[in-house]
């Protein structure tokens, strides 16, 4: 080859930078005149940081700081190789030349997913200790918190915290945060804010003294001080998450009812500063202040008084003076800590004003004319002129006075434009409505009137919906709705509970697959009546320990006449005030249920039992032919089975694995044609592929799994931590496509089927497989006998029976009776020996060959560097992959009790690595050293007795 000219191979790869970049980062777009592509020698799969400028040839990977400034440097980076050989492996390409046409696509940035993170409420106390109390700003750096507020539910249970973290500015921040589970199943405390509607700072003090009047303040620090005042110990004190602007997002509802006070901030806050104000050369001083209804604190809390209202509290507010007599922001935790308070606390508590206001403060609402009942609506003892009944509509423009005054009583003006709302109807008038009644001069008299009043159209709302439900609570049919139809919150699905279990379903379905078979009237009727059931999602679902369907009072049973009884039905049901269920069980149990109970006394073993058992001995000669005819194993195998029969909701921490190149055995037809159908809909038969398969929702709601056909010998290593884990896991992670991943208690009994010699990967020390290898094929009689009675269900009900009958007594590995239980070590057995010897390491291996006596040599000390010159040699006859020294002392020391220790040779400074087999005891009258260091010589002797080494 001629010699290369650096620069001129340079410029020419220049000219053909697009057909060069095609080739080697064929995934890459163009983002004007740069080449993007993902970097091949980063192991991360993110593009955007690493660009090639096709106009100089120079590029940069501005993640990892590395960069060139030509194709040649970036020929050498990409492939690893010198300046040199990159120049030659370029010039070459560049002579071959046809270059296909580079598509030119543009680049198009993507944003990395966000992690979304949804609170758990309420959560374990013993995550508080892992709170974070110091929080990092942008600005500001990280900054410790000043005060913690600890927000807890009725019961006392956490659901999160606020605190207050104060600058060196002076400027504070009040930041919640919540303990936290992201879509990975991550869980963590983060600074995020409680999900709407928020709970109140007090819930706990609430029920503890559910008689007290509520003292309603603004923010944790004055709560706080509220309810550490004896002064005050009468009254409980509550506040809300988020300042004056945040009322609106929080739960009010445990209030109502009780007896209010409010005491709103004492702010003193101005009219906003315009350009024209500015130009006029006034300042912010200068500007008056809001008056006192629009003051952030008072505005929250007449806010907060209206929805008091209308759920029947009786609200007060303490008496705060105008806006710049007291200090800006003074609250009651500024007038407990004053030394010389500008009004005593028994002051502003003894003179209060009742909501709504009548007062001279004409800037708020006057009071009502007539009292209004708990619901909002007036009594039902105002006679006609002054309430009650509808008068007839006006014939005439004018008004006789009586009309007007049943109006004024009786109906409100709604967010003060022209519509209204008639009490005693609950229902929403037009101004044709008044104008037929009033005339279109009394019309004018009533919008002009001081004493008509103005509601908010929250509060009409509230009425109506109060009076429409009423009204739905003595339709027989919306009763009957609202008792079977369960909303699961948290989701938008819905139970049937009349349906669960029917044709194996649960009964559930989306929210708009009711909404269709309702229809839309009452569907909504349904979703809008206040006594509706739900539950919540960690309490629906699959439970074998419960009774099925809505959870009842002390598992009351009804008859199918309480049932059609709307009334008899809840007065049973676990429902709390909130009208959640305790649980809904979708689990109905198993399709064969014990019928005949056996009379037999004192049956120690299965073989007392066959013979009672005749429709069914086929499948009980069948699963001794799996075990081969070995009695202990059989008694064993029949103890799983039965176990996971009699005790469902118990998890056990074995499986079974039937693995043979045997053929015909009948594997298939006990494990994967009997037991499912005793099963039913809760048994599960999977292959090797769902095995593999990251989606796990075939576990969902499963009793037995059997696994048939494992055949992978590549994976099976790769998938043994997963399946001890869902072998033994109190829990397992069900993860369907496109799904949240969710975990449900693990109920599940695995059993595995194979014909490949070894399909799971026992350790030395296993305890959960129970490992069989059959050795015997069934003859097509025996085999049709057998398919006859599995498809016979009075043989299969019989199988059952015999299963309840079992003793489930075992015999161990020392031959004592024991009794069996869900954590019964599997035994061990021939083919549990084979099948770890065909797993283990050679190191494995071969110290069983040394204790087996198959190396020839004797099972005493010996010198380190002796044992691994026998390990060496062993490994080239039989073909095994050797190790390094070091490594095999380490694998070597406790490998089957072996000790690998460090000894010194008496009489010298010298010390030798000796390898000790278990139970070598010292000689009374013969020192350790010397009698380990015998034995290592005698073992070298035999050792070079040896032709083999």
């Amino acid at each position: 080859m001629d010699k290369l000219d650096f620069e001129t191979v340079k410029s020419a790869a220049l000219a053909h930078a697009d057909g060069l970049l095609a080739e080697w980062l064929p995934s890459g777009r163009y983002d004007r005149h740069e080449y993007v592509a993902l970097n091949p020698t980063r192991a991360d799969k993110h593009a955007g940081s690493f660009r090639i400028n096709v106009r100089k040839g120079s590029w940069a990977d501005f993640a990892t700081d590395d960069k060139g400034g030509d194709l040649v440097s970036l020929y050498a980076y990409l492939f690893g190789v010198s300046q040199g050989e990159a120049c030659r492996a370029v010039a070459e390409r560049l002579r071959i030349g046809n270059f296909p046409a580079a598509d030119k696509q543009a680049f198009t940035a993507t944003k990395k997913a966000r992690n979304t993170w949804t609170p758990i409420l309420p959560v374990d106390e013993r995550y508080l200790a892992s709170m974070p109390t110091s929080h990092h700003f942008k600005d500001k750096g990280r900054q410790n918190a000043e005060r913690v507020s600890l927000y807890r539910d009725a019961q006392g249970r956490v659901l999160g915290a606020v605190m207050r973290f104060r600058h060196a500015d002076g400027s504070k921040d009040d930041m919640p945060c919540t303990f936290c589970r992201d879509q990975h199943g991550n869980m963590m405390w983060r600074f995020r804010g409680f999900d709407e509607p928020r709970p109140l700072y007090g819930l706990e003090a609430l029920a503890a003294k559910p008689d007290a009047p509520v003292l309603l303040v603004e923010g944790e620090k004055c709560k706080d001080a509220a309810a550490a005042c004896a002064d005050l110990s009468d009254y409980v004190a509550v506040s809300w998450a988020g300042g004056s602007n945040a009322w609106k997002k929080t739960d009010w509802q445990p209030l109502a009812g009780r007896r209010v006070v409010c005491w709103p901030d004492c702010d003193s806050q101005r009219r906003k500063l315009t350009k024209k104000d500015e130009a006029a050369g006034l300042t912010a001083s200068d500007m008056p202040y809001l008056p006192a209804d629009e003051q952030p604190g008072m505005a929250a809390m007449l806010g907060i008084a209206e929805q008091l209202a209308i759920m029947g509290c009786a609200v007060s507010f303490v008496r705060v003076p105008e806006a710049g007599v007291w200090p800006c922001g003074y609250d009651v935790a500024d007038l407990l800590d004053d030394a010389a308070p500008p009004v005593s606390l028994q002051a502003a508590l003894s003179d209060l004003r009742v909501y709504p206001f009548v007062d001279d403060n004409a800037s708020f609402p006057a009071q009502p004319l007539q009292s209004d009942g708990a619901d909002g609506t007036p009594d039902s003892n105002i006679a006609d002129g002054g309430g009650g009944g509808v008068p007839p509509a006006s014939t005439e423009d004018a008004d006789d006075g009586g009309v007007l005054a049943w109006v004024l009583a009786n109906v409100v003006r709604v967010d003060g434009k022209e519509r209204f709302f008639c009490i005693p109807l609950a229902a929403n008038w037009t101004k044709r409505e008044l104008t037929n009644r009033l005339g279109k001069n009394g019309y004018a008299v009533l919008l002009a009137h001081p004493q008509f009043r103005n509601w908010s159209k929250v509060r009409t709302d509230t009425i109506k919906e109060r009076h429409d439900a009423k009204i739905r609570a003595q339709d027989p049919i919306f009763q009957l709705d609202a008792n079977r139809y369960v909303l699961i919150y948290g989701t938008t699905d819905v139970c049937d509970t009349k349906e669960m279990g029917y044709c194996g379903t649960d009964g559930r379905m989306p929210a708009a697959a009711l909404r269709a078979a309702l229809g839309a009237d009452r569907y909504s009727a349904w979703e809008d009546n206040p006594n509706r059931l739900q539950v919540r999602v960690n309490d629906f679902g699959f439970f074998p320990d419960s009774p099925h369907g809505m959870a009842r009072k002390d598992n009351v049973a009804l008859s199918e006449e309480d049932r059609k009884d709307p009334e008899k039905l809840r007065k049973t049901l676990d429902i709390d005030e909130e009208n959640f269920l305790s649980c809904v069980n979708i689990y109905d149990g198993l399709p064969f249920k014990q019928k005949n109970i056996c009379e037999l006394e004192k049956v120690n073993h299965y073989r007392d039992l066959i013979f009672g058992y005749e429709s069914c001995r086929n499948i009980l000669a069948a699963i001794e032919l799996l075990c081969n005819h070995d009695v202990r194993i059989t008694e064993w195998v029949l103890n799983w089975i039965a176990y996971r029969l009699r005790h469902p909701a118990v998890k056990q921490d074995t499986a079974l694995v039937f693995a043979s190149p045997v053929q015909g055995a009948g594997k298939s037809l006990i494990f994967a044609t009997l037991l499912p159908k005793i099963f039913g809909r809760w048994a599960g038969v999977l292959g090797q592929s769902d095995m593999e398969s990251q989606f796990s929702g075939v576990y969902e709601n499963k009793l037995y799994i059997v696994y048939e056909e494992v055949n992978s010998p590549r994976k099976r290593f790769d998938l043994m931590g997963r399946l001890k884990n869902e072998i033994t896991g109190e829990f397992i992670r069900i993860e369907k496509k496109g799904m949240d991943t969710v975990y449900q208690r693990n109920y599940i009994g695995f059993v595995y089927l194979s014909n490949y010699h070894s399909p799971v990967v026992p350790e030395q020390n296993d305890r959960r497989f129970c490992i069989v290898s059959p050795q015997h094929k069934m003859d097509e009689q025996f085999a049709a006998a057998v398919a006859a009675e599995i498809y016979d269900d009075n043989a299969v009900q019989d199988f059952v029976d015999f299963l309840y009958a079992l003793p489930l007594l075992y015999t161990d590995d020392f031959g004592r009776r024991k009794t069996y239980h869900a954590h019964t070590h599997a035994p061990e057995t021939d083919a549990k020996k084979a099948m770890k010897k065909w797993n283990a390491h050679p190191y494995e291996v071969y110290a069983d060959d040394w204790q087996s006596g198959e190396l020839g040599l004797p099972y005493i000390p010996c010198k380190l560097d002796d044992c691994f010159k026998v390990f060496n040699v062993w490994c080239v006859m039989v073909k095994e992959k050797g190790m390094s020294k070091e490594r095999f002392k380490m694998a070597l020391n406790h490998l089957n009790g072996i000790r690998v220790i460090r000894t010194a040779v008496e009489g010298s400074q010298k010390q030798v690595w000796l390898v000790v087999p278990p139970n070598i005891k010292k000689p009374d009258n013969m020192p350790m050293p010397r009698f380990y260091l015998h034995s290592a010589d005698k073992f070298a002797r035999a050792m070079s007795k040896q032709s083999w080494l």
